[in-house]
């Protein structure tokens, strides 16, 4: 899920799921990349978790394998991500998943690009 202008990752670390039971192998794949700490140390190499780590793996270690068979909604870089579908309902204020700290309904947001808005809303300039 991309509901930020400055959301550019493939995959963002708390914005993404998984359902195991429409693809057994695959998730077991996946589960064995994340868990795996040889394979992980590469993306987080002194184990500090620095901020952006879990999105260069997701990017590089599971986006290309479920690119075709996932869900993405985008709000402003759909057409970086040519396989995001527009969020179906429109965003009130700077609300959005992953908000870090309060949101306010009453802020005004990034317009969303024309592209990127649902295909029945092109009137919605926050989406």
């Amino acid at each position: 899920m991309n509901y930020n202008p400055y959301h550019a990752a493939a995959i963002l670390g708390g914005m993404w799921g998984l359902k195991t039971h429409l693809d057994r192998l695959g998730s077991k794949f996946i589960f064995n990349q994340i868990v795996d700490k040889i394979f992980s140390k590469k993306f987080n190499p002194n184990s500090k978790s620095p901020k952006g780590y879990d999105q260069v793996f997701l990017a590089t270690s599971v986006y290309d394998y479920i690119i075709y068979s996932s869900l993405e909604h985008d709000s402003y870089l759909c057409n970086f991500f040519p396989t995001s579908k527009p969020f179906p309902t429109r965003r009130i204020g700077n609300c959005f998943v992953g908000c870090i700290g309060s949101c306010n309904q009453s802020a005004v947001f990034y317009p969303c690009p024309r592209e990127c808005r649902p295909k029945n809303h092109s009137n919605w300039i926050y989406c």
